[in-house]
């Protein structure tokens, strides 16, 4: 499976930001818990439609083909990519990086806004002692930046499934067999310890509860806090920044280690940045049930890793640890 990308959204319930839920498709693909590997689709040709004017005669329309993007956007001199507000903010689309220099491409896809998904990018060129900071594609864009642009090659409809859409234009670019893909989009192992059932978009949480700023306590509904096997969410809409996390016991209960940090800056963990935050600015913390796994098989250590990722709560949010190492299949 390749992965579902995140799709970034702020609390309904919040008086500063809105969201729009995401519906989850009936679709699921398999991940599993392995040895991390980077999660990086034929393409046709251009096609003539026929478009009637009611005032004149039909005329012939000629698509773009799918593989050309319409803009490249340059890296800029750091080696980050920024886009135009449009671009930034279209999502569900397949993009190219493209070394200008070599001829050679990297083809991920997303199904959050494309400016969400470059974050996952520009950390990774920005920070060449992290291991993601390490991939070859980072390493030659930090060394020569003008040789770099990216573009999107697909706009990608909701019937269709991204996944197979990503790896098609993979393999149209030669992204793994010339380019800077290290896998071929999707994967096809079955292997590691843990395996879970994923839905093609990323959830989010149907509800957001508060941090109460007298008790620094988060004020979840009664139902809510006995609730068990779930992956949370703590959101900071201040800096859109989160908090991934696991419980097998009540919510209430893993939730009473996180008050302790709060009410206990001397302790180390009480010192993480997380709880810093939340001391100083508790008006602006949330937190939420973002995703119930239905099948009893599903392991949650490799579903709170797959949603650390897909939420950026590693490299752009307050987790400390990016969870268990991924690889990803298809049933």
């Amino acid at each position: 499976m390749a992965t579902v990308n995140n799709i970034l959204t702020k609390p309904l319930s919040l008086p500063k930001c809105s969201t729009s839920e995401d519906s989850v498709s009936n679709s699921k693909k398999r991940v599993f818990g392995y040895i991390t590997s980077s999660l990086e689709s034929n393409a046709s040709t251009a096609t003539a439609k026929t478009t009637t004017n009611h005032n004149s005669s039909p005329k012939r329309v000629t698509s773009q083909p799918i593989n050309t993007p319409d803009k490249y956007y340059p890296a800029q001199k750091d080696g980050k990519f920024a886009l135009t507000p449009t671009a930034a903010k279209t999502s569900r689309v397949i993009y190219v990086i493209l070394n200008k220099k070599t001829g050679e491409r990297y083809v991920g896809k997303t199904e959050q806004e494309l400016r969400e998904r470059l974050y996952s990018h520009n950390f990774g060129i920005a920070h060449p002692e992290k291991e993601s900071g390490q991939k070859r594609l980072y390493e030659d864009i930090r060394e020569k930046p003008e040789n770099f642009e990216i573009g999107i090659l697909r706009k990608v409809d909701d019937k269709e499934n991204i996944i197979d859409v990503e790896k098609e234009l993979i393999a149209a670019k030669g992204a793994y067999d010339k380019g800077y893909n290290l896998t071929r989009g999707g994967g096809a192992q079955k292997t590691g310890s843990g395996t879970a059932e994923l839905p093609d978009k990323v959830p989010t949480p149907k509800k957001y509860y508060p941090l109460d700023e007298a008790e620094l306590k988060f004020q979840f509904s009664p139902g809510v806090a006995k609730t068990k096997n779930v992956i949370y969410v703590i959101y900071d809409q201040l800096t859109d920044k989160r908090y991934v996390g696991k419980t097998e016991q009540e919510l209430r209960q893993r939730f009473n280690s996180h008050h302790f940090n709060i009410a206990h800056p001397e302790k180390e963990d009480g010192d993480a940045e997380l709880y810093q935050a939340m001391r100083e600015r508790p008006e602006d913390f949330f937190a939420g049930i973002l995703y119930q796994p239905t099948g009893a098989e599903d392991d949650l250590e490799v579903l709170e890793a797959y949603l650390i990722e897909q939420k950026g709560a590693y490299e752009e949010g307050y987790n400390r640890v990016a969870g268990i190492p991924l690889t990803y299949g298809d049933d």
